[in-house]
């Protein structure tokens, strides 16, 4: 720019230049910062709210009228703690905009309220900055951090209780323990509580019935416990109470309790039977692991104590599971008759006919996990499935040799499957070495698979199935076992009775 004069005398103009590019520039500048703020201010997916130091509301962005539900023209002029802030939190939040006033820099999570008067968790961000007239502006930025503090609140849960029962888990029972350590606790008593023989359960009725066994032990060691009760599922099967302010004469008559429930239940297959031990902490001196050891030990003897009952409620669960389908209860029922004339015509001991008879009736136990729909269905199997079926004698095995009824052919259950040629699973023995129950079982079961009646094909009639086992001596089955069951069978024929 100049600055200009005329000289009278001469007639001359004078002119002055200044050179203002650099203001020019620095103006450009401001107002491209000012366009630069204005659109992140306006497209921020951050709700923002500009505000007088005395908490009135200047300006709000678009995203802040979508997170809490007004307009701007609503916000603008309106005391933005009286407006968002819950009324159990609007002190607090009156404070953290004079502090931020003064200078302060704000982050912090909080609760704010909407316009329809619904709650969201919020991250504040705030600064202040100073404006024309010696006011300053508070720069407040609320992100919604509901989902995020969904997930921490989830990651918390599961952090401090078992996903199963919904009881609490190890990790709080050890901080709880710390918290109740005290004289005004005392005394405090602990029970310990194992479910009995989940594994067999586990082995004979599948892992689902277990997790279901271990869900119905929870709750009622839930509902016979109080409130200020601590309950803790501690392992597998194991569970932990801990009760302040509690005589051991108190928790014996919750122990009962817990036994009357388990007598009344009837949810899953097998009736829940928890065995229990209790010991008490009557002084600040005792050592809580000590007592723990106590209350196991006389867990332990308990255990002993029940386990021969509750085991023979599994072991008539299974007798009553075998029976209730009627393809699989015919099935059973001819095979004990053919093992009983197949055992008479080969002269075994009254012993050993005991035996056959009961391995007739429970070699395929193993199976009980497997669902209906596989084990009776027409078409191919899954990969998994049939490698699920494979293992039935193994699982038929760990159930038997646990229950005294069926524990004399445990041995016999495994090797059912076993062929005289070691083509046959779980372990591919031969000859000699397959228990010759499991050898004539495998024999009996093929015929009565083969003449039985099936949805998925016609049954063979009797010289048929005779002919298959004889094409299958030495492979399939033991040679002497086949020749003297298709002499068994002529035998019958020439008395004029059927097999």
């Amino acid at each position: 720019g100049a600055a200009i004069s005329r000289s009278d005398s001469h007639g001359e103009y004078l002119a002055i230049y200044r050179d203002i590019t650099g203001r020019i520039r620095s103006e450009q500048e401001l107002t491209t910062e000012r366009i630069y703020f204005e659109n992140l201010f306006m497209n921020s997916p951050l709700a923002i709210a500009l505000v007088y130091d005395d908490g009135v509301i200047q300006r709000v962005n678009e995203s802040f009228e979508k997170m809490f539900g007004y307009s701007s023209w609503e916000c603008v002029g309106t005391n933005l703690d009286d407006l968002i802030a819950p009324e159990e939190a609007r002190d607090d939040a009156v404070k953290l905009t004079r502090d931020v006033a003064a200078g302060a820099i704000l982050k912090t999570e909080r609760t704010r309220l909407r316009k329809d008067g619904s709650r969201v968790d919020v991250q504040i961000n705030a600064v202040s900055f100073p404006v024309a007239g010696g006011q300053k502006v508070v720069y407040a930025i609320y992100q919604d951090i509901t989902e995020r503090k969904i997930l921490d609140e989830k990651i918390r849960y599961f952090g401090y209780h078992d996903v199963l029962t919904g009881l609490y888990n190890n990790a709080f029972l050890e901080e709880e323990l710390r918290r109740l350590d005290t004289s005004r606790q005392l005394p405090i008593s602990l029970i310990m509580a194992d479910v009995d023989n989940l594994k067999l359960i586990n082995d004979a009725f599948g892992h689902m019935e277990g997790d279901q066994l271990i869900i119905e032990a929870g709750e009622i060691l839930r509902s016979c416990c109080r409130q200020e009760d601590l309950i803790a599922r501690c392992g597998g099967d194991e569970f932990i109470m801990i009760l302040p302010r509690t005589s051991l004469l108190e928790a014996r008559s919750i122990c009962d309790r817990i036994r009357q429930a388990c007598d009344r239940a009837s949810k899953g297959m097998v009736p829940p039977s928890i065995a229990l031990g209790v010991a008490v902490k009557d002084e600040v001196t005792q050592d809580f692991m000590q007592v723990r050891k106590k209350a196991d030990d006389d867990m332990y003897l308990d255990k002993l104590m029940r386990s021969e009952r509750s085991r023979s409620a599994i072991y008539s669960r299974i007798v009553d599971f075998l029976g209730s389908d009627p393809r699989r209860r015919a099935h059973i029922s001819r095979l004990k008759k053919l093992a009983d004339s197949f055992g008479t015509f080969i002269a075994l001991r009254q012993d050993e006919i005991e035996n056959l008879d009961l391995l007739a009736q429970f070699h395929d136990i193993g199976l009980m996990p497997i669902p209906t729909d596989v084990l009776y269905r027409e078409g191919l199997l899954e990969l998994e499935e049939w490698e699920d079926i494979r293992k039935h004698p193994e699982r038929g095995y760990h159930l038997a040799r646990n229950l005294a009824p069926i524990s004399p052919v445990a041995e016999d259950i495994l090797c059912h499957h076993e062929n005289f040629d070691g083509s046959g699973y779980p372990r591919g023995l031969s000859g000699d070495d397959i228990p010759i129950a499991s050898r004539i079982i495998n024999l009996l079961c093929a015929y009565e698979v083969m003449t039985g009646c099936r949805s998925y094909r016609q049954a063979l009639s009797p010289e048929e199935a005779l002919k298959e086992i004889a094409s299958q001596a030495g492979k399939q089955f033991d040679p002497r076992m086949a020749g003297l069951f298709i002499k068994l069978h002529r035998t019958m024929e020439l008395e004029g009775r059927l097999i």
